[in-house]
């Protein structure tokens, strides 16, 4: 059996960079291997029946020389398990707020930057960026058909672009007719407010097209369905080159969730719960629940869903992080 160790990392940002582009925050160099040399968060195994907030605070002590009286808050983010080849770990996430009269050091003698690691080039864990992916990820994703061209138009304006990310789906049009109706509403979405970040997200729709990496870069994410997601592997599947890009993927059972945790994939889509338009039985929200505790990701709920708090509440009450709709979004 694998190996599943429990950590809590904090996110403890370098004050003065907090009003500026980059994000910089407290990282200190591993000396030990397995990955030695490389940037990691500050924090630890879980130990003696902690809990993950208890072991952050002792953690941050031990390496940063935090005391608990400088600790202003402690905001609590989405747990996942990242897959390493002979084990995985669970990553409980924290944003902490310290006083700024905290003077950090490291109390291990490691090496200690603050760090951007989407701007800097030392090398980071491939959890750190998902960690920062999975910060950025928002709690509604709208998919629509590619031929349905106003609908797209209605969801790429400021007032509706800005809460939600946007999956357009290809319905038999070409590939590089697909690929490129979406770079012209990218195009688009550039000419929206600064503010705006890009939230498209492409569908893979061919697993042997080849794909052109360069075009793909500029999307929020990509994204593949069930019938691909079995036949990939961590050495064949999109390689993203901008760590902030998701790769995701559609799940209708367990093989397809176990499929998607060995790959780390960001997110799942897991369908469908309340609507069915084939054959299918839907979910309902207690097998919804049950595949929710099975997922190492957030899982975004799918079919007959309305966008509004009430559906949010439900699938967050049965374990969902978000929710994501077609008809009615």
């Amino acid at each position: 059996m694998i190996e599943l160790i429990k950590c809590s990392v904090g996110l403890v940002y370098n004050q003065s960079s907090i009003m500026s582009e980059k994000n910089e925050l407290v990282f200190l160099k591993r000396d030990k291997f397995p990955y030695k040399d490389v940037y990691e968060l500050p924090g630890g195994k879980l130990e003696n029946g902690e809990s993950p907030q208890d072991a952050l605070i002792r953690e941050l002590y031990e390496e940063i020389g935090v005391e608990q009286s400088q600790i202003i808050s402690i905001q609590k983010h989405p747990a996942f398990i990242h897959h390493y080849d002979n084990f995985q770990v669970r990553l409980y996430v924290f944003t902490v707020k310290i006083s700024d009269d905290s003077v950090i050091s490291s109390k291990e003698n490691k090496d200690l930057k603050y760090l951007d690691p989407l701007y800097h080039n030392e090398k980071h864990l491939e959890s750190t960026y998902r960690i920062f992916r999975l910060l950025n990820l928002n709690k509604k994703i709208c998919i629509i058909n590619s031929k349905d061209k106003e609908r797209i138009q209605e969801q790429i304006n400021p007032e509706q672009y800005k809460k939600k990310t946007i999956r357009i789906r290809n319905d038999s049009l070409d590939i590089n007719l697909y690929i490129d109706s979406l770079i012209n509403y990218n195009k688009k979405i550039k000419n929206l407010k600064k503010n705006y970040k890009n939230n498209l997200i492409i569908d893979i729709p061919d697993l042997h097209y080849s794909l052109p990496y360069k075009k793909l870069d500029q999307f929020h994410g990509v994204h593949y369905n069930s019938r691909i997601l079995h036949h990939l592997t961590k050495d064949r599947m999109y390689i993203r080159s901008n760590h902030l890009q998701t790769i995701s993927a559609s799940c209708h059972n367990a093989n397809d969730i176990e499929k998607a945790n060995k790959l780390n994939l960001d997110f799942i889509f897991l369908s469908p719960v309340l609507y069915k338009k084939d054959s299918r039985k839907t979910l309902t929200w207690k097998s919804f629940k049950k595949l929710t505790k099975i997922a190492h990701m957030p899982v975004f709920a799918l079919g007959g869903l309305k966008d509004n708090n009430e559906y949010m509440s439900m699938s967050n009450k049965y374990g969902g992080y978000g929710i994501s709709g077609i008809r009615y979004f």
